[in-house]
């Protein structure tokens, strides 16, 4: 399905895309350089990130080793 951005006004396919509600991780990726496709409001008034799956692939190890790593420093009382 093509969709319209709310951010930018273009054009986007959403089979190459991700949906996030996750801001935490959404923030990392665009901190890490990924681009932010659009970002809208569900009915339940919480936040959608989208994100290309070419970005998502590239990304998503680093986010879960960043949160591997929150963790085991958490749970060694440091």
């Amino acid at each position: 399905m093509i969709s319209i951005s709310e951010l930018t006004g273009e054009a986007y396919d959403d089979e190459n895309m991700v949906h996030f509600k996750n801001y935490v991780q959404s923030a990392h990726y665009v901190a890490w350089g990924a681009r932010l496709i659009d970002l809208y409001v569900t009915s339940d008034m919480k936040f959608v990130y989208v994100f290309s799956k070419e970005d998502h692939q590239r990304l998503k190890y680093k986010w879960i080793n960043k949160n591997n790593e929150y963790h085991a420093q958490k749970n060694s009382g440091d």
